[in-house]
């Protein structure tokens, strides 16, 4: 269930990619499945997410709460899982998107408290 919930999710988000809102919104949908629910992000790290959430954080690089919610998805996906590990840090342009973030918006705890996570992660 949770896969094909993170599946549905990304495919809205690419569908919709000019949306500040259904972006932010995916990222953090993406990151609450990947929090609230480890036993599942293996399934979910197999769908398009990570890919997602750097075309968001690439589309919107001025929108802080994308930054901060693509960040965390990608810090999320890749908790205690080496195989989203390699997926999240594998996304093209996943690791310049998070430092992007970072140098980006530095007077922003959360994007910088997100992006620091997700480095941590990859």
């Amino acid at each position: 269930m949770q896969a094909n919930a993170a599946e549905v999710v990304a495919a809205g988000m690419r569908r919709h990619a000019a949306d500040e809102s259904v972006q932010s919104e995916g990222c953090r949908a993406l990151m609450s499945l990947f929090l609230c629910d480890v036993k599942h992000t293996t399934k979910a790290g197999c769908t398009s997410a990570s890919e997602a959430s750097v075309a968001a954080m690439r589309g919107h690089a001025r929108c802080g709460p994308i930054q901060a919610n693509a960040c965390g998805a990608l810090h999320f996906m890749a908790f205690d899982d080496e195989n989203n590990v390699t997926r999240a840090g594998n996304a093209p342009g996943a690791i310049e998107a998070v430092v992007a973030a970072l140098r980006g918006h530095l007077e922003s705890s959360d994007v910088q408290h997100e992006a620091c996570g997700a480095l941590n992660g990859m």
